[in-house]
């Protein structure tokens, strides 16, 4: 993740965009640590083993790293 940004900036990207499962934490915290805020939840974004899952979404914003 810590080369991605810079990488992704270079590359002329001005937003990172991800979703993470509400319950995986480790993800969570680790996106905040980088700068991620998270912006709102998909409500059953889709089917994982047959179940409806939700995500939360987390972005950066890039342009000015």
């Amino acid at each position: 993740m810590t080369a991605l940004i810079p990488a992704a900036c270079a590359d002329g990207a001005w937003k990172l965009l991800s979703r993470i499962f509400p319950e995986n934490m480790a993800s969570r915290k680790l996106c905040e640590q980088l700068g991620f805020r998270e912006v709102g939840i998909y409500e059953k974004h889709a089917q994982l083993d047959g179940i409806w899952r939700d995500v939360v979404i987390v972005e950066k914003l890039i342009a000015d790293v």
